[in-house]
């Protein structure tokens, strides 16, 4: 079928109702490329989506005629935009603006040869044909992102490039370099590029209207506050002047995280491509209000779970829409306060920094949706037994795929020790799951375990959080000692070599979803109940067994709240044990497991 053309000027075509980008390929340049048409699929027959993919796509086209051509040669230059942080980017265009505008001042008030000669203009009307023109380039920059700010901005754009000495790339015809034509090496799409080229705009944008007030003989006002504030006193500004994107980077590498990075980026990701799609890493801090910050929730609120995988490609506006017309479920309101809780802490680190007078993003959560360890119950004593007459404690096929058939084996693995290692000591799932073999000895007579951080990843969720835990005897009655004894030989040096890191730095993500997957199973799933409710089950133990609230405190790794309690040192470990072995489960047998 014939190709009909959609769109000469984005090379959008259409056939068999499938939309592409079909472009010719200069005689020339044809040999080289192997082809005398570029064509690639949009895969859509949808022209509003087949539009927004052209533009990828072409440009990825130009990039491999460019490179065919050999037209673009980069400058052997080290000073890359993107290597520069903000402030630099901010200082290299502020300069220039205040440099230009002084001359201009300068030249108004007659101080020196900076005026335009007298006779440059034979009559009025050329001068008011001039005025025009001026007026109609300022109406252009006015508009973000127009068609026609690349020529308008070109000259500018030059001078700061080799006044600054930035990288970039320099057209080149017939073997002549094009001085006027430069290129520079950044990432397009990046928001570093971004806060240059809308400043050189609205710089270039303020000079104009002063030299349109100059024709009209009368002193000019700068109504961009930034650009005022460079005149007017530019030793104020400073450290508010930076922007989200470099705020983010800040908070990111914030030395007090420590082994946390890595997590914060990843926890953090979608937050900060949402804000960055709604607000702009570009902004500066100093312009962004409570209204941005509620736009931000207003996407969240809107959201599908996996919308970055499902609706891939596409604005997180458009997988709102996208999703409410396929009616798939958006982001619990749980989930959509971790992310405003996110934003919160951000603005926060931003105040204490000084970045910001305020937090504009303070008690923005949903009412009613807040998550705490207090939002989980236990497990009731129906579900203990269910979970614990599971076939991996009772007898099953193996520990692997058959851990939920019955069958004659016995294994004691992960899945076996890790449940009753929470359920009688309290413990946290990834504290069990990151033990090291070195976590597990025996300090004056009591085995312990040792939670605490470690160099190669282990870590905590607070200071209160590391501690030692006596072994429970009803777990060293089972066998855990000399499980653990045979567990930990080898390279692993681990209990439980078979779990694995995560992305994040858990160890707990995969068994995490093992032990739901064994709720399931049994019969054993209810709201607001996971692993985390052995640990509420453990409290209430505690609680049975009148064990005093400081001790509770130290063996379950809570933060001591009493004065009294933050005097004098820890208890012994043998007073812990004792306190230990008071926790009790008296509808629950485990006889069956010896």
């Amino acid at each position: 079928m014939a190709w009909k053309v959609v769109s000469k000027d984005r090379y959008l075509y259409r056939r068999n109702d499938t939309y592409y980008v079909r472009r010719r390929v200069p005689k020339q340049l044809r040999s080289t490329i192997g082809a005398e048409f570029l064509t690639e699929s949009l895969k859509t027959t949808d022209l509003k989506e087949a539009s927004r993919l052209a533009s990828y796509v072409v440009q990825k086209h130009q990039q491999r005629l460019d490179d065919a051509a050999g037209r673009l040669v980069v400058e052997d230059n080290s000073r890359k935009l993107d290597d520069l942080p903000t402030h630099e980017i901010e200082k290299i265009v502020m300069e220039w603006f205040r440099s230009g505008y002084m001359a201009a001042v300068s030249a108004f008030a007659g101080e020196d040869a900076y005026q335009r000669p007298e006779d440059e203009f034979a009559t009025r009307a050329e001068l008011q044909e001039y005025r025009e023109r001026l007026v109609r380039k300022i109406s252009f920059l006015t508009i973000p992102d127009h068609p026609s700010h690349s020529e308008l901005l070109r000259s500018t754009v030059n001078h700061l490039i080799r006044a600054n000495g930035l990288a970039y790339r320099q057209k080149v015809v017939g073997g002549i370099a094009i001085a006027s034509h430069l290129e520079l090496v950044a990432n397009r799409s990046g928001w570093k590029y971004r806060v240059f080229t809308d400043l050189i705009r609205r710089g270039v944008k303020s000079l104009l209207e002063q030299e349109v007030a100059q024709i009209a003989a009368i002193p000019a006002t700068i109504t961009d506050p930034e650009f005022q504030e460079v005149v007017e006193t530019p030793r104020r500004r400073g450290k508010r002047t930076v922007t989200l994107g470099e705020l983010i980077e800040e908070f990111k590498t914030d030395a007090r995280r420590g082994p946390m990075r890595k997590k914060v980026e990843l926890d953090y990701s979608l937050l900060f491509r949402v804000m960055d799609e709604v607000i702009g890493f570009d902004q500066r801090l100093r312009n962004i209000n409570r209204d941005d910050c509620k736009a931000v929730r207003d996407i969240l609120v809107k959201l599908p779970p996996n919308s970055t995988k499902i609706y891939g490609g596409y604005t997180f506006a458009e997988a709102v829409e996208k999703g409410a017309a396929d009616e798939r479920p958006v982001l619990s309101g749980t989930t959509v306060n971790s992310y405003l809780h996110k934003m919160s802490t951000l603005f926060n680190f931003a105040v204490a920094e000084e970045r910001m007078e305020r937090n504009p993003a303070k008690s923005l959560a949903l009412s009613g949706h807040d998550h705490t360890e207090e939002d989980r119950k236990p497990f009731s004593d129906a579900q203990l037994k269910s979970i614990f007459a599971a076939p991996i404690f009772t007898g099953c096929e193996n520990d692997g795929r058959g851990w939920a058939k019955v069958g004659a084996s016995r294994p004691r693995g992960t899945k076996f020790w890790i449940p009753l290692i929470g359920l009688y000591h309290g413990m946290r799932l990834n504290e069990i799951c990151q033990l090291r073999a070195d976590d597990f000895y025996k300090v004056d007579s009591v085995w312990v375990f040792d939670v605490r951080t470690t160099e190669d990843g282990s870590r905590v969720k607070s200071e209160a959080g590391r501690r030692k835990v006596p072994l429970h005897p009803q777990i060293e009655a089972l066998g855990f000692v000399d499980f653990h004894k045979k567990a930990s030989k080898g390279r692993d040096a681990r209990p439980f070599p078979d779990l694995r890191r995560d992305s994040r730095g858990y160890y707990s993500d995969s068994f995490q979803k093992w032990f739901a997957h064994l709720l399931d199973k049994q019969g054993a799933r209810e709201p607001k109940t996971s692993f985390h409710s052995f640990r509420h089950n453990w409290r209430d133990a505690m609680r049975e067994a009148a064990v005093p609230q400081e001790r509770v405190r130290l063996l379950g790794g809570w933060k001591r709240t009493e004065v009294d309690e933050r005097y004098g040192s820890n208890l012994s470990l043998k007073a812990l044990y004792s306190e230990m072995g008071k926790v009790a489960y008296p509808k629950l047998d485990l006889d069956k497991l010896l």
